[in-house]
């Protein structure tokens, strides 16, 4: 609320949605780690954070489903995550590892985890996303607290379009023009008739005066 307060007035980075993440498993990927990582966005407690896992048979999300009551249980978590497991806690099995990758293409989602034996196959398959975690022990409270990547990434399926904030975010620039005259005279007529499509007849005529 306090960025859409200030939007306009000065630079913010983006008007963000609800934590999600996205988990592309295969059968040797560790249950225990699935589990913890689709906790550790369960817990922000709004119940509209997304945590999702994409895996390859029914007994591997039956392990994973069985540690996140195990772990919720044991770690005082239940409160504090069941809102978002209820809401938007989803184990998906797939028929292949491409299935996942093109579903996590079209869910665009702030976080992807990659825990797959062959990952630099699959990583330059994914397209949109806010930031990729490749391998078991790149868990992504990594990125949120120590590894230095930027923690404000696009949600709500806005990866599609857009980054994660960068430096550029707080750097402003602008455009020098110096338009040679033989350049202006060759393009005139194409400037002029932009100009005139849109009634911005003044426009042309600053170009005509030129010609």
């Amino acid at each position: 609320m306090a960025k859409k307060l200030l939007f306009g007035e000065v630079k913010i980075d983006s008007i963000a949605g609800p934590s999600e993440i996205a988990i592309i498993a295969d059968e040797k990927a560790n249950p225990t780690f699935i589990a913890a990582d689709m906790m550790s966005q369960a817990e922000h407690g709004t119940g509209f954070e997304a945590s999702t896992a994409f895996v390859l048979s029914e007994a591997q999300a039956e392990e994973i489903r069985a540690e996140i009551n195990r772990l919720t249980k044991e770690n005082d978590l239940i409160t504090a995550t069941e809102k978002t497991f209820t809401n938007y806690g989803d184990i998906f099995v797939v028929d292949s590892i491409e299935d996942a990758v093109k579903a996590v293409n079209a869910i665009a989602p702030e976080h992807v985890e990659i825990l797959l034996d062959d990952y630099e196959e699959v990583l330059p398959k994914i397209t949109n996303a806010g930031a990729v975690f490749v391998g078991e022990y790149s868990t992504e409270p990594v990125g949120d607290y120590f590894c230095g990547t930027n923690h404000i990434l696009p949600t709500c399926g806005t990866a599609r379009f857009s980054s994660g904030m960068s430096v550029n975010e707080f750097m402003r620039g602008y455009s020098v023009i110096k338009y040679p005259e033989n350049a202006l005279k060759e393009n005139a007529d194409y400037i002029i008739e932009l100009a005139e499509a849109e009634g911005m007849r003044a426009h042309a005529l600053a170009v005509k005066v030129r010609k």
